[in-house]
């Protein structure tokens, strides 16, 4: 009796710190649906722990249940707003290329070497090659584990292509499985023969790791939060807010879409639609700055540029502060330290163009 209630607690906590987690971020979504895919693995493949698993299929289906009543309302949310990602564009090999590259830390090395080393699991599962490798006497933990791996991946790979773009798919988001390839390929490791080779092969995965986790940590290149809050501190009704680039301008709609903006409307950017992988190449029209400026009574110019704009790109965004700096009075301006500075400025439009 005591345990079974002990049981219950814990699918009570599961329920409770998954149903959060998608609150937390709306991909944790994609992690419930591994932790179900796991199950069912579980439950129907040879496991030692197919027996407990097939005795927890009505606590699992109810916690399931639970949890999708919990997340309803964020569900809703999310259909009636759509994706605060919508620059994502569809994704193809390059993306899964680059999801790889980034995985591995930039890091050619450590993509070879966690290679290997979750080669050696998958033939330590597959009762391959024995002279090198031992069986694995514990498959449960593999299955969950290669959900855990694969299953965020198709699923937001599937769900961004261009029929059914939900703009999943992207990198930062899936270093959600960077856990799960390091559990298994400590488990590639342990599953070799020989103790001389399995202490190389530990001491070479820990070293090319060391050299890859620079890039998990790094700050972001530009630090548009603190500029949002910055813009949201001093935003009034019929303030207006242009960015110069195209990343100052997905990344602020961003912020806008999450409400980190407050009350301010969706920026003005681009004056006439075009496909997102065109965007970043097109400039804005210089009279729909001053349309755009004559109709709103303050206006924020948010400006920052990485070291990959085209001269054009660069050349522009001068211009707009130029134009604005001769046109209209500074009422205050911001420079928000990064790899690329953010700079934001607000000026006073309310009366238009002098003369």
């Amino acid at each position: 009796m005591i345990a079974e209630e002990r049981r219950r607690r814990w699918w009570v906590a599961y329920v409770v710190m998954t149903t959060l987690a998608v609150y937390a971020h709306v991909f944790s979504t994609l992690v419930v649906a591994a932790q179900v895919v796991a199950f069912a693995g579980l439950v129907v493949l040879p496991n030692e722990w197919r027996a407990r698993a097939r005795q927890s299929v009505p606590a699992m289906a109810a916690s399931v249940a639970a949890i999708g009543v919990g997340v309803l309302p964020i569900a809703v949310h999310a259909l009636l707003h759509g994706s605060s990602n919508n620059w994502l564009p569809a994704a193809g090999l390059y993306e899964l290329a680059r999801l790889a590259w980034n995985i591995a830390g930039h890091s050619v090395v450590d993509g070879l070497v966690l290679g290997v080393a979750l080669a050696i699991a998958a033939l330590a599962v597959a009762n391959a090659g024995q002279t090198v490798v031992r069986r694995a006497t514990s498959r449960a933990p593999i299955i969950a584990l290669a959900c855990w791996v694969v299953v965020p991946v198709v699923l937001s790979f599937g769900t961004t292509q261009a029929y059914l773009n939900l703009h999943l798919f992207a990198w930062p988001y899936l270093v959600v499985v960077v856990p799960a390839l390091c559990l298994l390929a400590a488990i590639g490791v342990s599953s070799v023969r020989r103790p001389a080779i399995r202490r190389a092969l530990a001491l070479i995965v820990v070293a090319a790791a060391a050299l890859a986790t620079p890039i998990f940590g790094a700050p972001p290149p530009q630090d548009f939060r603190n500029a949002a809050r910055w813009i949201s501190e001093r935003y009034e009704t019929g303030d207006g807010l242009l960015a110069t680039t195209w990343s100052s301008s997905v990344v602020m709609g961003y912020y806008a879409r999450i409400d980190l903006l407050a009350d301010t409307p969706r920026p003005w950017v681009w004056n006439e639609p075009q496909p997102v992988e065109e965007i970043g190449a097109r400039l804005i029209d210089p009279r729909a700055i001053a349309i755009f400026a004559a109709t709103h009574r303050r206006v924020f110019i948010v400006d920052s540029l990485l070291g990959a704009e085209s001269a054009d790109v660069k050349s522009q965004s001068a211009t707009i502060r130029s134009w604005f700096d001769e046109t209209y009075p500074l009422v205050t301006a911001i420079a928000i330290d990064s790899v690329s500075p953010v700079s934001v400025r607000l000026y006073e439009t309310r009366a238009g163009p002098p003369g």
